[in-house]
């Protein structure tokens, strides 16, 4: 089996520092969210003043909790088997065409393998997808199939999670689309998960709608949030650079607060202004750059950091990021850059939201804004297709 590229874990992670570190985050922890729980009764003393009061203690949460889920570097279960999806979980198997992976996918050490995924919304999907294979893609017809990467980092959160879910069912219900497949990626936390094996997941699972289910890929959407909005941009440039594949472009990508820059400069958020009012993280960025990245390989690459390389894409591009999140000017910045390459893209500017507010709408007392957003979107497919 190949080796997994770990790089050197901090003490925190290390047995018996972890037993402390983890006591230590318990009882500070106690001793901050009572004083959060009466200082943001205030609405000027929360992290953003238009935040309620629900957002601004749910944001602090998360963001303590990220800081403590990485330093000690929990890993996320991905089990290979139906739970409570039940019959909507399929076992995706590779392409059988191989050359569906080739180039920067070809590689001796990370193969190709069964991945999980699972549908949303219920079980009436599915059979509405059968029937609509030879559909045409128009949004009144309710035609469109979304093929979702979660968010995460490439190292947390699973899209059995119901927090993962709440994105692509409002997807569903706001575009319309008849249904979304939420593939179940490697982790570069879990063993053989370092790139390329998720680009080589999401490859199979397109591959799996296309000549699997018979679904055109001018009826498929592409959607993403994070890290998922990282790997759609990945499967993107892989399916351009590789026509020799055979598997046609998606009809458009869908990207909330995706995660462009890998770097080290591209990690360091936690100084930047306004630090405070986002959950994201130094230790949660740098665990997830630095186990996708192969060993060896530069993180300033253009299948590592896509951010770097704006491209002209032939597929429309629709972006959303919060202005308040920490990745904020970093998408801002790509997407004039790739509108200036040439690219059909917009973005979609959340007034004081979050990083992935796309995610974490409906807990996070952020649903409107989120489907706001979604019908922006939907304007967007509306005015370019």
């Amino acid at each position: 089996m190949p080796e997994h590229w770990d790089p050197e874990k901090p003490l925190v992670a290390r047995q018996p520092w972890k037993l402390f570190y983890s006591l230590y985050f318990i009882l500070s922890t106690a001793v901050r969210v009572p004083i959060w729980a009466a200082t943001y009764t205030i609405p000027w003393l929360r992290p953003v003043p238009s935040w309620s009061y629900k957002t601004a203690l749910t944001v602090s949460l998360w963001r303590l909790a990220f800081r403590f889920l990485s330093n000690i570097r929990f890993r996320t279960p991905q089990p290979l088997e139906p739970g409570a999806e039940k019959d909507l979980f399929v076992e995706l198997k590779p392409a059988a065409d191989l050359k569906a992976y080739t180039g920067l996918l070809d590689n001796a050490s990370v193969q190709p393998t069964s991945v999980g995924g699972f549908w949303l919304p219920s079980l009436e999907c599915l059979s509405t997808i059968s029937a609509n294979n030879n559909g045409n893609s128009n949004i009144a017809s309710k035609n469109w199939v979304i093929l979702h990467f979660h968010g995460g980092g490439y190292v947390l959160i699973s899209p059995r999670a119901s927090t993962a879910q709440q994105g692509p069912r409002q997807l569903c219900e706001e575009l319309p689309a008849d249904g979304a497949l939420c593939l179940s990626y490697r982790l570069s936390s879990n063993p053989d998960g370092s790139y390329p094996a998720p680009l080589q997941d999401a490859i199979t699972a397109y591959n799996y709608l296309i000549h699997d289910k018979g679904i055109s890929a001018s009826r498929i959407l592409v959607s993403g949030d994070s890290a998922g909005g990282h790997l759609a941009i990945l499967l993107l440039r892989h399916l351009i650079a590789h026509p020799e594949t055979g598997l046609p472009l998606p009809r458009a990508l869908l990207l909330h607060s995706p995660w462009l820059d890998l770097t080290a400069k591209g990690t360091a958020v936690d100084y930047k202004p306004g630090s405070t009012q986002d959950y994201v993280c130094d230790p949660f960025l740098e665990w997830g750059a630095t186990t996708f990245t192969p060993k060896g390989a530069s993180r300033d690459t253009e299948f590592i950091s896509p951010g770097l390389y704006p491209f002209k894409s032939p597929v429309p591009i629709w972006v959303s990021s919060g202005t308040v999140e920490k990745l904020y000017a970093v998408v801002a910045e790509w997407v004039a850059k790739m509108r200036d390459a040439g690219s059909t893209i917009e973005l979609h500017d959340m007034k004081d939201m979050p990083h992935d507010t796309f995610a974490v709408s409906t807990e996070w007392d952020l649903e409107t804004p989120a489907r706001e957003a979604i019908r922006a979107a939907k304007s967007f497919l509306e005015r370019v297709l």
